[in-house]
């Protein structure tokens, strides 16, 4: 039995709201009932077989009939987010950029940097260098028309 038998076996995937609901009667689960647990993190994690499975990556799973090949990503960036069209395989570096901005960014913009000793703005998109500019404005431009 293949991976996808066996979860297809076991969940009732709803495509319009991304949740799974088990299709077997077990100790403490029945028919019906929405499978596993959200962590504190807000992602959905499902145990079968005695191993932990991310909910994310079963619906990934029983829509695609494969699992994804590396980091799967919540579009939306909202974790308990996992409609299909909400799922997309990434590497590491597009991960990071379908993230909310860091804690130490004080100015309120992703790719924007202040160095006040030369009184300029650097903008920076997808590793690539944009420019430095005089005005954040003119670096916020820069950063929004690159591709």
């Amino acid at each position: 039995m293949t991976d996808f038998e066996l979860f297809e076996s076991l969940f009732h995937l709803d495509e319009e709201t991304g949740k799974l609901y088990w299709k077997i009667s077990k100790p403490k689960v029945y028919p019906g009932m929405e499978a596993g647990h959200q962590d504190k993190t807000g992602y959905r994690r499902i145990c079968v077989n005695y191993k932990m499975y991310l909910a994310h990556r079963i619906v990934f799973l029983l829509t695609r009939k494969r699992w994804p090949t590396g980091i799967l990503d919540h579009a939306d960036r909202d974790p308990s987010n996992n409609r299909p069209w909400n799922l997309r395989e990434s590497d590491h570096s597009e991960n990071g950029l379908n993230s909310d901005l860091r804690a130490d960014n004080t100015h309120g913009y992703k790719g924007l940097c202040y160095d006040s000793r030369a009184d300029r703005w650097y903008a920076r998109k997808r590793g690539k260098y944009l420019g430095c500019f005089k005005a954040k404005a003119e670096a916020i431009l820069a950063y929004e028309a690159a591709p």
